[in-house]
């Protein structure tokens, strides 16, 4: 065999921006980009060392890997990284983190190093289809990525607030319902089906303002004087009044603004998935105090934003129907408008029983004197005497409804704010985190990507400046040695930041997705 000749060459490298941790690292696009980048980064080159082994498994009990160079230790404190390739039996280089700098003599350095494993078989391994659970995503248009984070928001702030009310759904100001048992005045609505049920009173509607409200007193006055007060079964007031066929549907737009790129009005957001609840989210309440909560992420329909249906009869009640969560006109998440007010009223007393007794007691008078003329005819005084009875009867009963009091049926309307102005429906509301909470989950996610829990190839070359990838037991084929291929395994498992250049830690920079820059 021949002489062996040490041939080995090592650099001795400052600045580089890695550690042992494997926090970070830089992603190389060949071998000839790696070598040439760690090379720019030398302060001495020694040639002609002995052989440096990559383990310490040749002998027991053995120190950690070291290599001694002709140098003062002073001169090498400053330096992080080694590199260096056994010549004599290949040109692969080998890439080691510097862990302690060891003084010999002012001529001679000892240098404790341990294998950047990652760096030194970045090449030579492939990491197939495993659970990854975070990583910067290739896609991040809104609403695409929509797997719940480990993070909770407490507080909010109201963005914005809009109304869903008949004023703006153009549907018309509300009404005054009577419902009645007889139709034969003032020409109301006959029985029937009516909003998809049976109705078998009669209706009669009357516009929800001073105008109307005189119609209405005009009716009960006409009713009075017809004697036919007791037909007012009820009266309430109705947001609108819908079509007898058939419940109505009216869509109610410019609601659910689904997308938004600014907090607070002035922080523009960096990462999409903040447009998603728990970080926004919308609320509706109605007037008659039910709300429901809508998750911006599962409203259907364009990014600009989702519409909600009204579905509502003439019994006086409403829901709103959103179209969410996949189905149209959703009904597990619909919204009740139902606070109709039932309203009070009076009637004349007199004017009802001289209508209902009118036609009678005449007969009766009629009849009484008749009967007193024929008394003084005939000599029949008992007859004389029961006529003028029945006429003093009559005036003293009329004497006696005059003077009662007017009835009141119904219920006196109580507080309804809504209606007196006029916004019955429902009024919307967008919240949003505070922009400083807004400012901190940017940053997480700058650092730590999305939470995806999806088995698929990590991503490590989609964005423009950095992607962080974490998995669990993620599954790698390559040729390298064992205790390798354990380390970089648990470094894909704890989670690691590949960069994409010497720019390890530069947070500033653009990282939007690759495809969306070149496209």
């Amino acid at each position: 065999m021949a002489n062996y000749v040490p041939n080995t060459v090592a650099r001795v490298l400052r600045g580089v921006p890695l550690d042992s941790t494997y926090s970070d690292t830089i992603k190389f696009d060949s071998v000839g980009a790696q070598t040439s980048y760690f090379m720019g980064k030398t302060k001495y080159t020694y040639n002609k060392l002995t052989y440096q082994r990559v383990n310490s498994s040749v002998a027991k009990p053995r120190i950690p890997l070291t290599i001694r160079v002709p140098q003062i230790a002073d001169n090498l404190y400053d330096c992080n990284y080694l590199m260096f390739q056994n010549t004599n039996y290949g040109t692969k280089w080998f890439y080691a983190f510097i862990k302690q700098v060891n003084y010999i003599d002012p001529g001679n350095t000892e240098i404790v190093y341990e294998l950047d494993h990652y760096q030194t078989w970045a090449f030579d391994f492939e990491v197939l289809p495993s659970m990854v659970l975070r990583e910067h995503v290739e896609d991040d248009t809104p609403f695409t990525n929509i797997t719940p984070e480990p993070l909770s928001v407490d507080l909010y702030n109201v963005a914005m607030e809009w109304e869903g009310t008949t004023t703006s759904l153009g549907l018309g100001d509300g009404q005054i319902v009577f419902l009645l048992s007889e139709g034969d005045i003032g020409n109301p609505e006959e029985p029937g089906m009516d909003g998809g049920h049976f109705n078998g009173l009669y209706r009669k509607w009357f516009n929800l303002s001073m105008n109307g409200a005189n119609e209405a007193l005009a009716f009960i006055k006409e009713l009075d004087g017809a004697g036919k007060a007791e037909s007012i079964v009820s009266i309430y007031e109705a947001p609108v009044r819908f079509n007898t066929v058939g419940p109505v549907l009216a869509p109610v737009t410019s609601t659910l603004p689904k997308e938004r790129s600014t907090f607070g009005g002035n922080y523009t957001i960096k990462n999409n998935k903040l447009m998603n609840f728990p970080f926004r989210y919308f609320k509706l309440v109605s007037s008659d105090g039910s709300e429901v909560i809508f998750y911006p992420e599962l409203v259907n329909g364009a990014h600009l934003g989702g519409t909600i249906v009204l579905l509502g009869d003439n019994s006086g009640g409403m829901s709103f129907l959103p179209n969410y969560a996949g189905a149209n006109q959703n009904l597990l998440y619909s919204i009740n408008c139902s606070n109709n007010p039932q309203c009070a009223w009076n009637n004349d007393v007199y004017k009802n029983w001289a209508a209902q007794n009118s036609t009678s007691n005449i007969l009766k008078g009629v009849g009484g004197a008749i009967s007193i003329l024929g008394g003084i005819a005939t000599g029949n005084v008992m007859g004389v005497v029961g006529g003028a009875m029945s006429v003093g009867s009559l005036v003293a009963e009329s004497q006696k409804m005059s003077t009662k009091p007017n009835t009141a049926s119904g219920s006196p309307v109580t507080s309804s704010l809504m209606y007196g102005l006029n916004k019955i429906g429902f009024i919307g509301y967008e919240f949003t985190c505070p922009v400083e909470i807004a400012r901190q989950m940017d940053d997480f996610f700058d650092m730590y990507g999305y939470q995806v829990n999806t088995v698929k190839v990590p991503e490590m070359d989609s964005r423009e400046s950095w992607n962080y990838v974490r998995t669990e037991n993620v599954v790698i084929k390559g040729s390298l040695p064992v205790d390798s291929m354990d380390r970089i395994k648990r470094m894909f498992n704890d989670g690691i930041r590949f960069w994409h250049g010497d720019i390890v830690g530069n947070y500033s920079l653009s990282n939007l997705p690759v495809k969306g820059v070149k496209n």
